[in-house]
Parts: C-alpha cells; sequence; structure tokens
C-alpha cells in the first residue's frame, strides 16, 4: 500500500472511532430515507462510502502537518536520529498512532479538535442532504432525461471542487448509463442562459445544440448533466473555434467571468459552458464624465474580462497564460510547492521549494496531451464573433426582458482563491492550532477587500471570510438578480453595490454597439499575440507568421495616396466619455515584460496613445475637402483625456516621470509643441534624482529635456546652460549606439543647446562627431535613419555640405525581403519614412521625397505579402506612436501630405513647429 494512503487510512480510522456516535447516527439516517426504495440499500452504501471518502481526504489535508511534526516529537523521545536510510522509527510511530494519539493531539492542539469536529459534522450534514435530494427528485431527474428509468447507481464520488458553505462539493453521480452531477449551488444561471441559446438566439451553426448543459436548479443546488470532453479532428477546428465566438459573444454582452479552459468542455466541435454562477454581476457606476471610469467599463464589458482570450496568472517567477484559447504548448513556469519529502522514513518533512510545472491550459485539445493551435483559426473565431455579436445586439430587448422577469442567484467574488489557500495552508501548521487566537493572528494577513467601496462593508466581509476559513472552507458570497447587497449563509451586508445584477446587464445590453464590437475585436488580436509570443518563446523561433485579420485586412487597402483606412480603424477604436464636457482615450495594448494584460489605459505618454493627438492634428489639417477635415471635436476631447489620464496615474513620481518621449514630460510637449516656449518643461526640476538613477534610455533625463526644450525660441538661457553642464557621455551607461541609447542622442542634444546659445564652433565640432558615426541597422532610435535626421538638421542649421547624407539615406531603407516588417516609427520603417520626410524638408532636394515614396511602396507591398509586427515582434495588435499604428498612420498621412506640396510638422525630430519652420 502507498505509505501516504496508508497513513491517511490509520489516522482517519482513529478519527471516524473518536466520532462513531455521529457516524452511526448519520448512518441511520441515510437508511431510513432510502429503505422504502427499490436499491436502497446499494444507493445508502454508495453514500456512506462517499461519505467516508470526503472525510479521509479532508482528515489528511488537515492533519498531515500535524502527523510529520508529531512524529519528530515521538523520534526524539526515543532517541532515533534523522535518516532518510531508516524507517525503523516512523514504523514504530504509525504502529502505534491510534484513537488515544488523535485525543493527545487534540488536547494539545485544540484548534485541531476544534477544524476536524466541525468537517466531519458538515461532511455528516451534506451527504444526508444529497441523499434526501436524491430519493426527491428520483423521478425528476427521469422526466427531464438525465437518467433513464430502470438505471442502477453504480457509484457516487467527489469533485476536484472548492469546499463552500460548510465543506459542500460537487458530486458525479455514475449510473449505469447516465452520468450526473450534483452541485451544492443555484444553477438557475445556467438555465437562464440555457434558455438565451435555445429560445431567443436560435444559432443556426450550433445545429439545435444548447452549449449549455442540461441543468435542473432546485433552488440552494442542482443536477446537471455530465458532458464528455471529446478531442477533436483537425478538419473540425474550423467550425469549433466559429462556434465558440459564436456563443463569446453572449457571454461578452453579459460581462461573464471565469470561463476559461476548466469551464468550457468540447464534445465534438460545440461548447459546452459550465459553472456561470459568475456571468451575472453586480457593479458600482462608473462616473459618465471619468474618461478612466468609461474605459475601465469598457473593458470589464469586453471579451478580455471573460477569460476566453488568453489571460495572464503571475504564478512566482513566470507568467502562465489561461483561457479557453490559449498556447497549444505546455507553459513551464516556477511553482512554491510544499512536498512531504523521504515520506514514510526516519527523515519524513515538509519541504518548500520552487519546482518547474508544466501546464497546457487549453479547452480544444486534439488529444490528452495535444492542445489545438489557434492561431489558423482566428478568422474562424471572428467570424462566429461578429455573426454573434449582430445577433445578440439585435434580440437584446428579449434577453434584457427574460433576465428582468427571472430571479436568480450570481456568485460575487470578491478576492482570488488562490489567497483563501495560502491562508488555509498556513492555518494548520501545528504551531497555528494551539489556540484560536493563534488562528486569528493567521487570517489577520487578509485585508479588507476593494471590491465595495464602503469600508464597513468591507470590513464586515472580511469577518465572514474569516469565519468560513475557520472551518476549512472557501468563502461563497453571493446576491440575488434584483439585490444590490453581498449574502453569506447567515449574514447580508447593507448596500454593497450601487447596481443589481439585473440594472448592470440591462446596462451593458444598451451598450452594445458596433463601436464595442470593434473593441473586442481589438482585444481578441492582443489575445492572439500572446499566443504567438508563447510560440515564439517554445521554438525560439523569432516570427510566427500569423497576423490579425482586423489589422491585416485594413493594411491591405492603404496605399501611398490612400492612407486613411488606418486612420479610420484607429478613430473608431477611440473610446469617449458620455457627457457635456467629452474626454477621448485608447487602449493602447500591452507590451514588453508588463504582467498585466488589456487594461492598457496607462500607456497614454507620447510614445504610446499620446501621440495619436498629432495624428489628428495633420489629419484636421488636411482643409475642407477631407473627410477628415472636422476633426476639432475629438482633438480637443483627446487633449482633456490626456489631461485627466495624467492628473489620475502621474500624481506621484514614477520610474519614467521626466521622460520627454514616455513621461509627463511627453505630455508637456504635446501640449506645447505649438508655443513659442512651454513653461511646464522649464520648471522641471533635473537635479531629481531620477536624472541620474534611470538606466540607458537617452530620452529619460536631461539629453533629452534639453533637445525639447532648446527646440523653443523664448526658452531661458539660463536653463539651457544647466542643463548642458548635466550632459556627459558615458559608454558603459549609453552603450548602444544610436540616438535613444547611445552617443548619438548625447551628440544631437548637446548640438541642438549650443545652436540655441549660439555656439557654432562647438556646434561643427559635435557636427564632424556626429558624421563619422556608423550603424548597420536602419532604424530611428537605433540606426541610419536616426543619423540621417540628425546630420540632417545640422547641416541644415550650419549651412554644410549634405549631398554625403544620401548615402546614409540609402542605407536607411534596407528592408528584409521574406520577414514581417516593422511598421514601427522607434525602430521600424515608419521612423525611416519620417527621417526621410524630414530631410526634404530641411534640404528641400526632391531625391529625398523621390526616395520616401519608392521606400514606402516597397513598404506596402512587403508588409502585405510576408506580415508586419508593430514594434515588437510577435504584437501586431499595439496602437501607440512609437510602437504601433498610430505612428504607421501619420507617417503614411505625412507622406500623403508630402505629396500633396505640404510640409507639416515632423513629430519625430522631438523639436517645435516654430523650430522646423525656420529651419
Amino acid at each position: 500500500m502507498n505509505k501516504i494512503k496508508e497513513a491517511t487510512n490509520i489516522i482517519t480510522q482513529a478519527i471516524e472511532e473518536i466520532n462513531s456516535n455521529i457516524l452511526q447516527n448519520n448512518n441511520t439516517q441515510i437508511k431510513k430515507i432510502t429503505e422504502a426504495i427499490d436499491d436502497g440499500d446499494n444507493i445508502s452504501n454508495l453514500i456512506e462510502q462517499c461519505r467516508n471518502s470526503l472525510i479521509e481526504i479532508n482528515v489528511w489535508k488537515i492533519t498531515h502537518k500535524t502527523f510529520i511534526y508529531e512524529f519528530h516529537e515521538f523520534r526524539k523521545r526515543i532517541g532515533y536520529p534523522i535518516n532518510a536510510k531508516s524507517s525503523t522509527a516512523y514504523h514504530q510511530y504509525i504502529n502505534n498512532i491510534s484513537s488515544e494519539t488523535l485525543i493527545y493531539w487534540f488536547d494539545k492542539y485544540p484548534y485541531l479538535r476544534e477544524l476536524i469536529e466541525k468537517i466531519i459534522n458538515n461532511i455528516c450534514d451534506f451527504l444526508l442532504k444529497v441523499c434526501h435530494d436524491l430519493i426527491k427528485d428520483w423521478n425528476i431527474l427521469i422526466e427531464r432525461k438525465l437518467i433513464n428509468k430502470e438505471e442502477k447507481l453504480q457509484n457516487i464520488t467527489y469533485l476536484d471542487s472548492d469546499p463552500h458553505n460548510n465543506n459542500k462539493v460537487g458530486l458525479y453521480f455514475d449510473f449505469e448509463k447516465s452520468k450526473v452531477l450534483y452541485k451544492p449551488k443555484s444553477l438557475k444561471v445556467d438555465t437562464i442562459i440555457s434558455e438565451i441559446f435555445e429560445n431567443i438566439l436560435q444559432f443556426e451553426a450550433l445545429d439545435q445544440i444548447v452549449p449549455v448543459a442540461t441543468s435542473i436548479d432546485m433552488g440552494d443546488y442542482g443536477w446537471q448533466k455530465f458532458i464528455n470532453r471529446n478531442y477533436l479532428n483537425k478538419k473540425n477546428l474550423p467550425k469549433a473555434f466559429y462556434n465558440l465566438g459564436l456563443c463569446s459573444s453572449l457571454f461578452t454582452a453579459l460581462g461573464a467571468t471565469d470561463l476559461h479552459d476548466e469551464n468550457i468542455i468540447f464534445n465534438k466541435e460545440y461548447p459546452y459552458f459550465i459553472d456561470l454562477e459568475t456571468c451575472i454581476q453586480p457593479e458600482n457606476k462608473y462616473i459618465n464624465n471619468s474618461l478612466v471610469d468609461t474605459m475601465l467599463e469598457n473593458m470589464k464589458s469586453s471579451i478580455a474580462s471573460t477569460s476566453i482570450i488568453p489571460s495572464n496568472i503571475i504564478s512566482y517567477l513566470k507568467q502562465i497564460l489561461v483561457g479557453a484559447i490559449n498556447t497549444p504548448y505546455p507553459q513551464k513556469t516556477n511553482k512554491r510547492h510544499f512536498s512531504l519529502k523521504n515520506f514514510g522514513t526516519d527523515a519524513m518533512d515538509i519541504a518548500k521549494e520552487n519546482v518547474t510545472v508544466n501546464h497546457l491550459k487549453s479547452s480544444i485539445k486534439l488529444t490528452a496531451e495535444e492542445a489545438s493551435n489557434p492561431l489558423p483559426y482566428q478568422s474562424d473565431f471572428l467570424e462566429g464573433f461578429s455573426k454573434g455579436y449582430k445577433r445578440v445586439q439585435e434580440k437584446s430587448a428579449s434577453i434584457k426582458k427574460l433576465l428582468n422577469h427571472h430571479s436568480f442567484i450570481s456568485r460575487v467574488i470578491i478576492r482570488p482563491t488562490d489567497q483563501y489557500y495560502l491562508v488555509l495552508d498556513a492555518l494548520i501548521y501545528p504551531e497555528n492550532l494551539i489556540s484560536e487566537k493563534k488562528v486569528d493572528n493567521i487570517l489577520d494577513y487578509l485585508k479588507p477587500t476593494k471590491l465595495v467601496k464602503d469600508r464597513k462593508i468591507a470590513h464586515d466581509l472580511l469577518k465572514e471570510e474569516k469565519k468560513a476559513l475557520k472551518q476549512g472552507d472557501i468563502p461563497f458570497f453571493y446576491t440575488y438578480s434584483s439585490n444590490n447587497n453581498l449574502k453569506t449563509q447567515d449574514y447580508t451586508t447593507q448596500k454593497a453595490f450601487e447596481l443589481t445584477p439585473v440594472d448592470n446587464i440591462n446596462l451593458k445590453l444598451n451598450n452594445l454597439s458596433k463601436k464595442r464590437k470593434q473593441l473586442n475585436l481589438q482585444f481578441i488580436a492582443e489575445g492572439f499575440s500572446y499566443i504567438k509570443l508563447k510560440e515564439s518563446e517554445h521554438f525560439s523561433k523569432d516570427n510566427i507568421l500569423y497576423f490579425s485579420p482586423m489589422f491585416k485586412n485594413v493594411l491591405e487597402k492603404i496605399t501611398i495616396n490612400n492612407p486613411y483606412p488606418i486612420i479610420d480603424l484607429l478613430l473608431n477604436l477611440s473610446i469617449t466619455t458620455n457627457s457635456k464636457v467629452k474626454k477621448t482615450g485608447w487602449f493602447n495594448g500591452m507590451y514588453g515584460d508588463m504582467p498585466s494584460m488589456y487594461n492598457s489605459m496607462t500607456n497614454f505618454s507620447l510614445h504610446d496613445t499620446g501621440g495619436i493627438t498629432f495624428l489628428l492634428e495633420h489629419s484636421k489639417n488636411l482643409g475642407q475637402n477631407s473627410s477628415l477635415a472636422k476633426l476639432d471635436g475629438l482633438l480637443n476631447s483627446t487633449k482633456l483625456g490626456l489631461l485627466e489620464l495624467q492628473e489620475y496615474y502621474l500624481k506621484d513620481n514614477i520610474s519614467n516621470y521626466f521622460s520627454i518621449i514616455s513621461g509627463k514630460s511627453s505630455i508637456d510637449f504635446i501640449f506645447d509643441h505649438k508655443k513659442e516656449r512651454s513653461g511646464n518643461l522649464e520648471k522641471i526640476d533635473f537635479s531629481h534624482h531620477h536624472f541620474t538613477k534611470k538606466d540607458n534610455d537617452i530620452f529619460n533625463g536631461t539629453p533629452g529635456l534639453g533637445l525639447a526644450l532648446s527646440s523653443f525660441p523664448l526658452t531661458s538661457a539660463d536653463i539651457l546652460f544647466k542643463i548642458l553642464r548635466t550632459i556627459v557621455y558615458d559608454s558603459k551607461k549609453y552603450s548602444k549606439k544610436g540616438i535613444a541609447h547611445g552617443k548619438l542622442g548625447i551628440l544631437w542634444s548637446k548640438y541642438r543647446i549650443n545652436k540655441f546659445l549660439k555656439r557654432k564652433e562647438e556646434c561643427k565640432k559635435l557636427f564632424e562627431e556626429a558624421k563619422n558615426s556608423n550603424y548597420s541597422l536602419t532604424g530611428w532610435c537605433c540606426g541610419n535613419a536616426g543619423l540621417l535626421m540628425v546630420l540632417a538638421e545640422m547641416c541644415t542649421g550650419l549651412k554644410m555640405e549634405n549631398q554625403f547624407l544620401k548615402e546614409i539615406a540609402k542605407k536607411s531603407i534596407n528592408l528584409p525581403n521574406n520577414e514581417p516588417i516593422d511598421l514601427s516609427v522607434c525602430h521600424g520603417v515608419s521612423g525611416v519614412l519620417q527621417s526621410l520626410l524630414f530631410t526634404y524638408s530641411a534640404t528641400n532636394d526632391e531625391w529625398y521625397l523621390s526616395l520616401a515614396n519608392n521606400f514606402w511602396e516597397k513598404v506596402l507591398y512587403l508588409s502585405k505579402k510576408n506580415g508586419f509586427y508593430t514594434g515588437e515582434k510577435n504584437r501586431d495588435y499595439i496602437l501607440g506612436y512609437f510602437l504601433g499604428w498610430s505612428g504607421f498612420a501619420d507617417s503614411c498621412l505625412l507622406l500623403f501630405q508630402f505629396n500633396n506640396k505640404k510640409k507639416p510638422w515632423i513629430p519625430l525630430n522631438l523639436s517645435s513647429n516654430i523650430y522646423q519652420e525656420n529651419l
């Protein structure tokens, strides 16, 4: 026998002996319920067996740490050493465990007795109720065709579900031909959503299959048909992803959460959704005139919140994705794990260690060990989602009517379940079971939830959380459909939410729109890119050749003379407050190693969506004949949005607070670039430690500040003298070449400041030093395009010969012939284009405009042929200016304007309008 199993049996037998009266009385009550029916003895025996299994697993969970601790106390008493090669002391220890041993433990650890007594009583009460419910509902189960009339029950097993409401868990009833689940919670929401699919939406593609398991709601419990999880054939994958997209539209509209891989089961090509109690939630009101609230509401009402597309879970040292749609490859992560070491020997112990775990998180699998790759089926998923969304929007009135007609329970999760399990794990250490006070000390690590605004209610909820944990439960909170309080067993809060579940769902269904659908498509593109990134990591491969249909289709329509498709898409993806004074923002899309996903409203600097203001300015300046001529309102609301986001997120000095590209200073530059002076930039205290502590970013400090300030004609010369004294080239700090991270950025900033200060000879020296630079890369921030822009500016300002620039320009336009194209401004083709256009503007040499047109023709051709990314490989969804579609769109528009005999301001020169006009 397995040694752990042996220990578990011995401890459980001892505890059952101590509680024999309770268990015998429970057996008598179960037999009394079943005695009058056919097969009653079999049913009562199976229920007793299930109860005993539940007791056994719970007893071991609670006592294993005490078991090991007390073994070492025993070993020391009899004088045996710790020895992994010996089991002598262990065998003596385990052979002497009896009910007296457990009574000794209980006397020594009083809360261990209390905890086990509660659990045994709760499990006995629960199985007695289950027995009663089974007999009472037998005919209903037959009538609803969950079981057949003559079937006999074969087995009852407990599910690996969280214990709630006095240690209740889901149970699996195995009949001769049928399989049924017993769930100790209301299944009303499941039945309502089933009715929506069956009677309102009636999706033809589902072939009359309702994608919710047949459920019978009995109030505080329910029965559900067991759905077999089938593995799919590859030929069925397009339809499977289409059907998942179709059904996802409803859950997106409802604001559902927690629909990850374990809650979506595929049977053939049809998804079945289970455990839907969190699909309809109460909520607090969002403030109409707050952009932060408006954006948050948009995100929480989107597919990003459902877990159908990937979400991040940070697991100690690495992040893993969870989601119904996910990477098909196991994800390795380091997990802190409590494991039994040397069990059954005289050295047994519990060790906390980091272990590498492989996770395969996906609903759509080809075999147990092989998930399907979602990337080829993004178009199928999108097509299903789009058709479903349209149907849900058309039927929203009927859905609201149905939901308003029914009363139902919504479960509200007020903190991650993992937090509860960590507390429970700490609670059962023997030293904490000495007294209830010790247990309370452990529970004090939990702090009141921030989910509810009222702090008194939050503290009351914390008391209820602790009460549940003290009996081995995972806290369970819920509310009724028309209530705005929270409930748990014998406790009800005052008003905890401003919107009841029904209020909230009415609001969400009213807000369905084509614009919101577009935002969902943006989030889906982001989600699929995360899968690409995981595949790239798995295979150590740079480019995964699947691209977002949303952006690919727009890119296909763009020509040199038609930049509007991408501009129109960006305008459609904007989010504006519903208030008299409107504010606008965008979800930029996450990038880099940021752990959060989708909620990218904090990325609003010039580097990210703040730069969209430049696109709007250039679009507005096209004139009255342009379809984009009337953009004053959007430009104004975008600037107001930037002000709110700045005030909300930049209250404290954060790491890149002063960056002229990615910090608060960049917002000042956005607002001031048309002025003769930037008062906000001049006010910056550049002696602040952020300027000396930051890593190798030239623009996050005085070089960037000086570069921008010296382009404003009325800047104080004293400030520039002070800044100049701080700019020192550090070859270790700025080890990379180029503008953003190397010596060229330092030379550029020094040149511009010296030019302002009329130090011509110094400018010439800086020019000669920059001219001797040599780059292999093409981009603006790190290659020849940046060098071209800097030298074109210096040549023009110093009236120097500039023919040598053409060789640098030729080096900057090299493109890969068979790889995806980086469309970004920072180190991709958009930065090259702006550098060429700036050089044309500075030199008036038509050769550069011709080169720019030829280059852009090739860019559009190759990006349509070989694919694309926006700043970081395998990310094709980023909307920002330096990394993303808005920088690409503005670059397209700038070329269009230059081709139409205009010379607009070039944002990438990081100088004021007046500075460029004077060049």
